[in-house]
């Protein structure tokens, strides 16, 4: 009977030490835009909604890498007429971390700002940035 119970408390050991934890397991964060300061398109006017120019992916933390951890984190930024990301801050955090290395990489992004009635103009824009774990 010792030898029953040893063998099914070292077969429970083993698998809470191979079971990864579990992935970010809230609803998808809502990625959005607006026109800044109030501005408001009208039912004839023209409106192009920014597109992310350039940028990297955010550097995954190793420690987080270490410990299998996936999710996304709910960014908004500020950017000016002219595409350039002029404030960032967290609005959906995941883990300090990776919030941390998700600002990081979004202050370097640059997008087409959008347009009402080919007026470039400054946004808000709400971006969720992704870490998830390749092969496996």
């Amino acid at each position: 009977m010792r030898k029953l119970v040893l063998m099914i408390l070292g077969c429970a050991l083993c698998a809470c030490v191979v079971t990864p934890p579990p992935g970010d397991s809230r609803p998808p964060f809502k990625e959005d835009w607006q026109f800044f300061d109030g501005v408001t398109a009208g039912p004839g006017d023209m409106v192009e909604p920014p597109v992310k120019k350039t940028g990297k992916p955010p550097v995954y933390p190793e420690e987080a890498r270490r410990q299998r951890l996936t999710g996304e984190v709910g960014i908004e930024l500020t950017v000016d007429d002219a595409g350039r990301v002029l404030e960032a801050k967290v609005v959906q955090p995941l883990e300090p971390t990776m919030d941390e290395a998700a600002l990081q990489a979004v202050r370097t992004w640059t997008y087409d700002p959008p347009r009402l009635n080919g007026v470039p103009k400054a946004s808000l824009v709400r971006k969720a940035v992704k870490f998830a774990l390749m092969g496996g």
